[in-house]
């Protein structure tokens, strides 16, 4: 249970962190065009200007709950693999 709760943490952890670094990157990038777009590797959120006063966006929910999987996958992976050269080192 102990081991479920990091894998969790951290899991959190990395998708805020590259949902939030998606983020940087397409507001540092582009200045002219107003558009948002957040996920990595796959696009869950978007959001951009047609007119002056009309913003348009929308969720891909199926998108989202992809990232989050995979997010979980590689850190469980790596905090497995982590995990078990500790364990190697020890004995």
């Amino acid at each position: 249970m102990k081991h479920f709760i990091k894998i969790s943490f951290y899991s959190f952890a990395a998708f805020c962190t590259i949902s939030y670094m998606s983020v940087m990157t397409v507001l540092l990038s582009r200045r002219n065009m107003p558009t948002l777009k957040i996920g990595f590797p796959l696009e869950y959120y978007t959001q951009f200007w047609v007119s002056s006063t009309e913003l348009h966006w929308g969720w891909n929910r199926k998108n989202f709950f992809i990232d989050v999987v995979l997010t979980a996958a590689v850190v469980a992976i790596i905090y497995l693999f982590v995990r078990q050269k500790k364990k190697d080192v020890s004995t």
